[in-house]
């Protein structure tokens, strides 16, 4: 039996990336996701976290699912609608 707590998701063939039905699981994947980074880091680089690349927000792709990003909102819509020409 496995002791890891993954959170329920699907897999989102439109954005080919883990896709999260409600906000609960988003927010729960946000917060694990989070937390694995913070320990890796206090791990690895004990002295600064500078550069640290972590998922910091929840949006909505156009397949409806919920994903996980490290871009603000801006930079997000910005890929967003040089990708398709509608901003996310």
């Amino acid at each position: 039996m496995s002791n890891t707590k993954t959170v329920p998701y699907e897999w989102c063939d439109t954005c080919q990336k883990r896709g999260f039905l409600d906000d609960h699981d988003a927010e729960k994947a946000l917060g694990r996701a989070r937390a694995r980074r913070e320990r890796w880091a206090d791990q690895n680089t004990p002295g600064s976290r500078r550069g640290m690349k972590r998922e910091n927000r929840v949006y909505e792709c156009p397949a409806g699912l919920l994903h996980l990003t490290e871009l603000s909102r801006r930079a997000h819509n910005a890929r967003a609608a040089r990708w398709s020409g509608v901003a996310a």
